[in-house]
């Protein structure tokens, strides 16, 4: 058995609220997770809708992510792969 893992992030600003954001970033050949976390205290942090969507030969993540909290903060997207064979 062969298997292999790779993790890739972002981190962006947001504030409190939803907003909408897409990655591209996956492929068919392994599973994929991904988390949202506040780089700073105080704040929270979710996922709240991730839809995958193919276009071009090209797989386009979507995110709906919502921020509760006091102010704008920076949070980390985190995208995690394993393969196994």
């Amino acid at each position: 058995m062969s298997t292999g893992t790779g993790h890739r992030w972002f981190d962006l600003f947001q504030g409190p609220g939803t907003a909408h954001w897409t990655w591209q970033i996956g492929e068919r050949e392994h599973h994929w997770t991904f988390s949202f976390r506040p780089l700073a205290e105080l704040s929270e942090s979710e996922i709240v809708r991730h839809f995958t969507v193919w276009v071009g030969n090209q797989y386009i993540d979507h995110f709906d992510l919502r921020v509760a909290g006091n102010g704008s903060t920076l949070h980390r997207l985190s995208a995690s792969w394993v393969s196994g064979a």
